[in-house]
């Protein structure tokens, strides 16, 4: 259930309610680094130095495309992770995995995309 109480939305998840608020430019800039590091960390078994290198560097270089950033925050990390932002208060994000699971993803992603203010494709 989601009510507008001023700035935020109060969203009750596993029958408590939070306040959560619109992401602001930089929380979706951590977002994207999120992301980039995730990616990166998949090259740890490349064995090839300079190969893991430019992947790298092609990782760091350029913007990811609005469409993967907006996949991402569909996943389980991606959503917690912007929960996690978008709560402003002194959980922790180990604390707000516990508010996610397999029965409410889709419901919290749907929440998290739309703070973010991700329009859906036509």
């Amino acid at each position: 259930m989601i009510e507008t109480t001023g700035d935020g939305i109060s969203v009750e998840i596993k029958g408590n309610n939070y306040i959560v608020y619109p992401n602001k430019i930089g929380d979706l800039a951590e977002f994207e680094s999120y992301v980039k590091s995730k990616k990166i960390k998949l090259l740890n078994c490349i064995e090839d130095k300079e190969l893991r290198k430019e992947m790298i560097f092609d990782i760091t270089s350029k913007p990811l495309p609005s469409d993967e950033i907006k996949e991402e925050m569909k996943t389980m990390d991606g959503a917690m992770f912007l929960l996690w932002k978008a709560l402003r208060n002194d959980m922790t994000f180990e604390d707000v995995n516990g508010l996610i699971d397999t029965t409410n993803i889709e419901e919290i992603s749907n929440i998290v995309v739309g703070l973010a203010g991700v329009p859906e494709k036509k």
